[in-house]
């Protein structure tokens, strides 16, 4: 779409260099040359105003695109962190239970190489 209102804008502009340089060969009135120039700074004018409308949209596309890549970036930092503390707290709970378990067995081993019937 924006290819089509560019194309057609420097149509625009084309049509009316033509126009003054046709009005330029047959010497028509000043009056008729100062309308042709208004129109001819029109159009630049809506030209430009089209690429600076362009070029804010895409500024403001970028922009926003950024804030959400930090947003998520934040988000996956904090899962990061609750996972990296669940990973610990079951770690140190397992070496705990292993811990245990060790001791329970070598008590238990203890009491069987002690047991005579």
């Amino acid at each position: 779409m924006k290819a089509a209102c560019v194309c057609f804008h420097m149509k625009t502009l084309s049509a009316i260099l033509l126009l003054l340089a046709a009005q330029d060969q047959t010497g028509t009135s000043s009056q008729s040359e100062n309308w042709v120039v208004k129109a001819l700074v029109g159009a630049i004018l809506a030209v430009a105003g089209y690429f600076g409308k362009s070029l804010h949209d895409q500024i403001k596309a970028k922009t926003r695109a950024k804030r959400n890549s930090k947003s998520e970036m934040i988000k996956l930092s904090a899962l990061l962190q609750e996972s990296g503390s669940l990973f610990r707290d079951q770690n140190y709970k397992a070496r705990r239970l292993m811990k245990r378990s060790t001791v329970c067995t070598h008590t238990l081993n203890q009491r069987n190489a002690n047991y005579t019937p």
